[in-house]
């Protein structure tokens, strides 16, 4: 019997897909209902067809994607079904399941989807080239899993499929050593990496640009007086070019264009120039696609949901949610500095309650911070235990979800000063 999902008991999540250069690509969707702790799109038509239906539908995929694509997993049912009417060619690739039966019919429906313009993607392929062959007119890319597929193995698999018209994305990539051997191989996309791998993650900053953003959140956290701070962004001047962009992106919500670093720390004030800092600590000395970063959209959302968490458990606690957005934002600093997460929060001075949250989950921002760990893991059956503590249903988790995700998404919007 097939479950009954729907928005109520469903969780989205978002794996960031990069390129070759670690700039994001696109997201894979994944949905997973309380009941099997397992991905839900893949549980049947009935279930894939009320998540499509109910979440995708009802949220956006604007919303949830920004201007990116997203990656979905789908079966055999689901292609031959009307719940596809819902999606949208330019917006959507369609994962074929490896346990997804290949007849004529599907390669018949591969072929009309193809024609409307769907990006069709084999899933978890392993070798099975027979298997997939009729298939192979439609197909644009091909998914390898490196947690399927040894690494020593991934060139030969691939090597029948080499000349075709194919973007060849490699899944469940860890390590540095993984990423390098993939490039090598001609990989193009690259997803499943976890956020502890800086050399994958982000690119080297020089000791400057490190020494500047610290000195800049540890006036800020300090309550310096704003002609300090504006002089230590003269001191590094693409750090203030890197700021006018942010503050000046739609997801600044101001009014008026910010033409100068003076003009920008007057109107912005305190609050906002301190988001905006934490924000500018992920874009380095990058001025090119500098916030299509897989860190920076993981801390910008993990820093939005934890704040809108907050709200919704104390509406009067303004410090609580100032904490945990700051939580949030610094949670992958560490990886992005290469540094013991310990030395850099000591060098910031942040809030005890901060500082605590960080560096031993302690207290209720660092439990809203595990929270959020989780809903990032695979550990989706520790999710409704912590939701109770926070007085929150996974309806209203979702909604907070899809708002982060929105707010977050605005970073990847076009900029200008």
């Amino acid at each position: 019997m097939e479950e009954d999902v729907t928005i109520e008991n469903v969780y989205l999540a978002r794996q960031p897909i990069v390129d070759r250069d670690g700039e994001l690509h696109g997201f894979e969707l994944l949905f997973r209902n309380d009941a099997t702790h397992t991905n839900a799109i893949s549980d049947g038509l009935h279930a894939t067809g009320v998540v499509v239906g109910n979440v995708l539908n009802e949220l956006g995929l604007q919303q949830v994607l920004g201007r990116l694509r997203g990656f979905l997993n789908v079966t055999g049912d689901f292609l031959h079904s009307e719940w596809l009417d819902l999606l949208s060619p330019e917006r959507i690739v369609l994962e074929i399941l490896e346990s997804t039966p290949v007849d004529a019919a599907l390669v018949e429906r591969c072929r009309t989807l193809s024609e409307r313009g769907f990006e069709i993607a084999i899933d978890d392929y392993s070798g099975d080239y027979g298997r997939i062959e009729p298939l192979l007119p439609f197909i644009s890319m091909v998914k390898v899993d490196l947690g399927l597929v040894p690494l020593d193995r991934v060139e030969a698999i691939c090597e029948p499929l080499r000349g075709r018209p194919i973007v060849f994305v490699a899944e469940k990539v860890e390590t540095q050593a993984q990423f390098q051997r993939c490039r090598e191989l001609g990989m193009h996309l690259f997803q499943g990496y976890h956020f502890a791998r800086p050399e994958l993650l982000s690119a080297k900053r020089s000791m400057r640009a490190r020494s500047s953003m610290l000195r800049l959140l540890t006036l800020i956290y300090n309550d310096a007086e704003l002609p300090a701070i504006e002089e230590e962004f003269k001191r590094h001047p693409q750090l203030g070019y890197n700021l006018l962009r942010l503050v000046n992106s739609a997801a600044a919500g101001l009014s008026t264009k910010i033409t100068s670093i003076k003009h920008g720390l007057i109107l912005l004030g305190r609050r906002q120039l301190q988001v905006w800092l934490q924000l500018l600590l992920y874009t380095g000395e990058r001025t090119d696609r500098f916030v299509a970063s897989p860190l920076l959209q993981t801390a910008a959302m993990r820093g939005k949901l934890m704040e809108s968490i907050a709200w919704h458990e104390d509406p009067a606690g303004e410090q609580y949610r100032d904490y945990a957005f700051m939580t949030g934002m610094l949670s992958l600093v560490d990886v992005l500095l290469g540094f013991p997460r310990a030395h850099i929060i000591e060098q910031l001075n942040v809030a005890d309650e901060v500082r605590d949250a960080l560096l031993y989950g302690s207290g209720r921002v660092g439990r809203l911070l595990k929270l959020i760990e989780t809903l990032e893991s695979d550990r989706r059956h520790e999710v409704d235990a912590q939701l109770e503590a926070f007085r929150l249903s996974k309806s209203e988790l979702l909604r907070l979800e899809w708002a982060a995700m929105r707010w977050a998404n605005h970073l990847l919007e076009p900029m200008e000063i």
